[in-house]
């Protein structure tokens, strides 16, 4: 396992960037569709090395993505998509 000291660091593309990469990751396997998000958010690790990441690597990167800085560097929920409760 890398040392957190070792890992690159997680880029906040803009809302543009997420939602092309999201889209190239919807007719990917589910493993893959967090590479190709991984790709947006660490532009500058080669995509051989995304791939080769243990499942909790990935995890870490995309939970910094969420919940750096207190912000989510993620594209908002459509209007739609989240119900509320209630009657």
């Amino acid at each position: 396992m890398t040392a957190v000291a070792d890992q690159p660091a997680v880029t906040c593309p803009s809302a543009a960037d997420l939602l092309l990469a999201w889209e190239r990751g919807v007719p990917r396997a589910a493993p893959l569709r967090g590479v190709v998000l991984l790709a947006a958010l660490l532009p500058d690790v080669p995509a051989d090395r995304l791939a080769r990441m243990s499942i909790g690597e990935r995890d870490v990167h995309l939970l910094q993505a969420r919940s750096r800085d207190g912000r989510a560097c993620a594209a908002p929920h459509p209007a739609g998509a989240v119900k509320s409760g209630g009657a």
